[in-house]
């Protein structure tokens, strides 16, 4: 589940777009819920509320639209909580044509952000990416042998080391470079190590800040930064830094994603402080 939850977190995470888990596809392709109704299952079998999907089958299909589960012993930070029952309400959750659950805000939460200081908020309408068509090398992280869904960081050490080589290097050579690459995959520590075995001079530090990589970015610059995707980290290259119809972007090349350019202030909130800055 671990790993589900990270591939449709990094695939959803430069959009507003609802990205299923393969676990509630595969849910609702085996007929134990209603379609539309796969994601909450699946996600209440994650937080370890159920324990079999097959459970909320009837209570899921009901016309009064409500998941009631029996008592149920749930352990958070280090508190031991015994609800009588647990209901999950479900009859103000409608689902469009391509059965994805849509979240709207209210209209004066709108018409507050749309005005600043008597002024239009540019980014309320601008697009969250951009296309952005690097010079430098792109790799997919996916494309190694082992599937690659922890070699962000890796990944990212290959592209920058491709950068200064002039030609793209063997992603698995790189890969091998790394000591212990654990499920979630590398430090920035060691992404420094081994781009310093390769030549490129470089500091690791746990302190980004927006304003920091912005003044990197305006000198093209490419420095590797941590984002976060829910609860795991991710690493991405951000090359530079550019104005687009009065919004700030940056372009950035993201291992698993691609390469496009990403609003700043976007980035800004998913940036956790780990970077390599090169020298």
């Amino acid at each position: 589940m671990a790993l589900d939850n990270i591939q449709a977190g990094a695939r959803s995470m430069w959009s507003n777009e609802v990205t299923p888990t393969h676990g509630g596809e595969l849910i609702e392709w085996s007929g134990l819920v209603a379609k539309g109704y796969g994601e909450i299952a699946y996600t209440l079998i994650d937080i370890g509320l159920i324990t079999k999907s097959s459970s909320v089958v009837k209570m899921a299909t009901q016309t009064e639209n409500v998941i009631k589960l029996d008592t149920t012993t749930a352990v958070k930070v280090g508190q031991t909580i015994k609800p009588t029952e647990v209901t999950i309400s479900i009859d103000k959750i409608s689902l469009n044509q391509k059965n994805v659950i849509e979240l709207k805000r209210s209209d004066n939460l709108l018409a507050e952000q749309r005005i600043i200081g008597g002024a239009a908020d540019s980014r309320v309408f601008s697009k969250l990416k951009i296309d952005y068509h690097p010079e430098g090398t792109y790799i997919n992280q996916t494309s190694h042998v082992s599937g690659g869904i922890n070699l962000c960081g890796p990944t990212s050490c290959a592209m920058i080391i491709s950068d200064n080589k002039g030609h793209t290097v063997n992603l698995d050579l790189i890969v091998r470079q790394f000591d212990n690459i654990r499920p979630s995959g590398v430090n920035i520590d060691e992404m420094s190590r081994v781009l310093y075995k390769n030549g490129i001079s470089n500091e690791a530090i746990t302190t980004v800040t927006a304003n920091h990589l912005k003044e990197l970015s305006l000198k093209n610059q490419s420095t590797i930064i941590g984002v976060s995707v829910g609860n795991q980290g991710h690493f991405i290259i951000v090359d530079s830094y550019k104005v687009v119809d009065n919004v700030g972007y940056y372009m950035i090349r993201d291992p698993y994603n691609g390469a496009m350019g990403v609003r700043a202030d976007f980035l800004y909130s998913k940036m956790n402080g780990n970077g390599v800055i090169l020298k």
